[in-house]
């Protein structure tokens, strides 16, 4: 039976996401207590109106949320000393993507502390990373998050878990998680710069910004020397950065709650920045992404913040408030609804899926993994009584003599059915047990599914079912032949 639950358990290893037909789809990430709104007259939610809102219903609240309900790009980094030579490591992040959220407690770190200033972060990853983040190389490499516009962050302390079903967590300080904001919803480029009598139509590839840290307000570091004793020695300088909002932020219609759009996405904020703006140097540099630093500029976060703020008050119509519980937000949104909102909890599912398509392929694929794991189920109990079967015939002609001194035939069948279902107890046991070290194991757990609570109900509810078959047939091997038949040699007689 040991080895039987263990072949069940491997075969739903590899079925086991048939469930995925019952997933479903929520318009935003669940989180627990968040209720999304926006105003349903299509107008933008302003600050002051949000504040007033939050006091009113005794909420939290963020203007720009879009990243509770992305999976933010982290880009891989290399580090390098400071000078001017460039010498890139060949360290590197190994996350591709993450989810993020702020001054929230996820378990015990691994290794390190929680975030406490705006350059920090933590980590909750899958344990297939335990061998790439390590507490050496965390403390060498930091997490760089971002589009055109990134932001780094050193990574303070990483917690570890089994679950390889679950995206990567970054948890920042409040005021990290608006430097992330800044960074990811920024798309930034550079134009009209002028330098002394000449203009230059932008910068070519200069199209990665760094959203620096502890930059002096209304500054920007420019990399490449040449170019910053240019600046220095022209009587005049000027260069325009521009920016609208990224194509990977989503919002909430305002016509609909199943819909995700941002209206006129296109709108453009701009910043100049004039010779008194420029800096000769910047610490910063030694975190450097994987890119040529004459395609690198360094700006200070005030600089982001009035862009993000001009395109998001002109065109995102979303906000969130925060409450204890899921219980406590429907409340609220049933109330805010009634009036001139459009308030959804994290936990509501959209309706905006294509099901005639997606339901089909879940619907397919669940089915052939369905059939096969029932197919497996009939198989291990074809073949366990197979095994069985010489068993049986051992302790048939035991059984005959206890029929023959009057032990009546259902305490014999009780006693095989019993019998049966006690060799399971240690498969049980050890099932669990067994599972837990084997995703412990970082080369296992990167490969295989990962099993709930429903899983294992299943498996031994399949070995429950099988073995009651087994049992049934083999009682009817036992008493299939009468006690004086039995005792005569059975079918040799």
């Amino acid at each position: 039976m040991i080895i039987g639950t263990a072949a069940l358990f491997l075969v739903t290893i590899y079925c086991g996401d048939f469930s995925n037909i019952f997933r479903k789809n929520y318009m935003f990430r669940p989180t627990e207590g968040r209720l999304v709104l926006t105003r349903r007259d299509g107008a933008v939610i302003d600050s002051d109106e949000l504040f007033e809102l939050a006091n009113y219903v005794k909420a939290k609240y963020l203007r720009e949320d879009y990243m509770f309900d992305c999976r933010v790009p982290c880009l891989s980094t290399a580090k390098l000393p400071l000078g001017e030579e460039e010498v890139q490591s060949e360290e590197y992040n190994k996350i591709n993507t993450v989810t993020c959220t702020f001054d929230k407690n996820v378990g015990k770190p691994e290794f390190g502390r929680y975030p406490e200033s705006d350059n920090e972060v933590f980590l909750n990853l899958p344990l297939y990373y335990r061998d790439q983040y390590t507490e050496s190389f965390s403390n060498e490499n930091p997490l760089v998050i971002g589009n055109s516009a990134i932001a780094l962050f050193h990574i303070v302390g990483v917690r570890f878990y089994a679950d390889n079903s679950q995206v990567p967590l970054a948890v920042f300080t409040e005021g990290g998680f608006r430097r992330a904001t800044l960074a990811y919803g920024l798309d930034i480029y550079t134009d009209n710069m002028f330098l002394g009598d000449s203009y230059y139509g932008g910068m070519g590839s200069r199209k990665t910004f760094v959203i620096g840290e502890s930059m002096p307000e209304k500054t920007m570091f420019i990399p490449d020397k040449a170019f910053r004793d240019g600046v220095k020695e022209a009587p005049y300088f000027e260069m325009w950065i521009w920016a609208n909002l990224s194509s990977d932020v989503r919002g909430l219609d305002f016509e609909s709650v199943v819909s995700w759009t941002i209206d006129d996405r296109n709108l453009i904020a701009g910043v100049p920045i004039k010779k008194e703006n420029m800096i000769d140097s910047y610490d910063g540099m030694r975190y450097f992404p994987i890119f040529s630093q004459d395609a690198t500029l360094y700006i200070s976060q005030d600089i982001a913040e009035k862009m993000l703020d001009t395109v998001v008050k002109a065109c995102y119509h979303q906000a969130s408030l925060f409450f204890d519980s899921d219980d406590e937000a429907e409340e609220v949104a049933e109330k805010l609804r009634e009036g001139e909102y459009v308030a959804v909890t994290t936990s509501e599912k959209s309706k905006s899926v294509d099901l005639s398509n997606e339901f089909f392929n879940r619907f397919l694929t669940a089915s052939v993994k369905a059939v096969l794991w029932v197919f497996a189920v009939l198989f291990l109990m074809f073949f366990i009584n197979l095994c069985s079967h010489r068993s049986i015939e051992t302790f048939r002609d035991d059984m005959s003599i206890m029929r023959s001194m009057g032990i009546p035939t259902k305490v014999i069948r009780i006693g095989l059915y019993v019998r049966m279902f006690l060799s399971l107890v240690p498969a049980f046991v050890l099932l669990p047990i067994a599972a837990y070290y084997l995703y412990q194991i970082p080369e296992v757990n990167i490969r295989v599914l990962y099993l709930h609570t429903w899983h294992y109900v299943l498996i031994y509810a399949g070995m429950l079912f099988l073995t009651y078959r087994i049992s049934k047939r083999q009682c009817r091997k036992v008493f299939e032949n009468s006690v004086k038949k039995s005792l005569r040699g059975g079918d040799e007689a």
